[in-house]
């Protein structure tokens, strides 16, 4: 599946984390990866789809909860 470059509009919402990024989420402690961006249709919010290391299960969360704390990048020496 490949999208545009600057889907959605990097000028209007630039994302603070690229694709191939990898995360951890603070509470849960689960390990996730960048897959790309996208706009929740019924608000037309930008979001993250990003992609569980442990199960492979791909998600969709908005922008602002990705950017909120909750998640912190891996360092290279935790992967």
């Amino acid at each position: 599946m490949s999208q545009p470059t600057n889907y959605p509009s990097s000028k209007s919402h630039p994302f603070r984390f690229a694709v191939g990024t990898r995360l951890r989420h603070v509470k849960s402690g689960g390990h996730y990866v960048i897959l790309g961006f996208a706009t929740i249709e019924a608000t037309l919010t930008p979001a993250y789809v990003y992609r569980s290391l442990q199960t492979n299960d791909d998600w969709v969360r908005p922008q602002g909860e990705m950017e909120d704390g909750r998640f912190v990048v891996l360092e290279s020496s935790s992967l």
